[in-house]
């Protein structure tokens, strides 16, 4: 459980760090845009990713909370807040697929 717990930790620093420089460069882009459009274009981008973040720190945060409940041997409360990371897996997927175009991805 630990050495689980310590790789799901690791991941979740550099899928941290990939969502925010992300949300930088495409900041940054939408600050160099020559026009309106472009600019609007951007910030959309830009709050799509505030999403992915806040939705990113929620599952992390029940992933943890799962980890605990199995810690303390309550196998019905890590089933339970499980379900509520696997919605939130499927959330983060669909945001991923659905928002930012992979070339402002790539390009991070």
């Amino acid at each position: 459980l630990a050495l689980a717990k310590e790789e799901f930790s690791k991941l979740e620093v550099l899928t941290a760090e990939k969502i925010t420089a992300t949300q930088t460069v495409v900041e940054e882009i939408g600050q160099k845009a020559d026009s309106e459009q472009a600019r609007q274009k951007f910030e959309g981008f830009l709050q799509q990713l505030n999403g992915i973040g806040q939705v990113h720190t929620s599952y992390n945060e029940h992933v943890l909370e799962v980890f605990a409940a199995i810690q303390r041997g309550n196998m019905y409360e890590a089933e339970s807040i499980a379900e509520t990371v696997e919605q939130e897996e499927n959330q983060l997927r669909h945001l991923a697929r659905n928002s930012v175009p992979r070339s402002v991805v790539r390009s991070c």
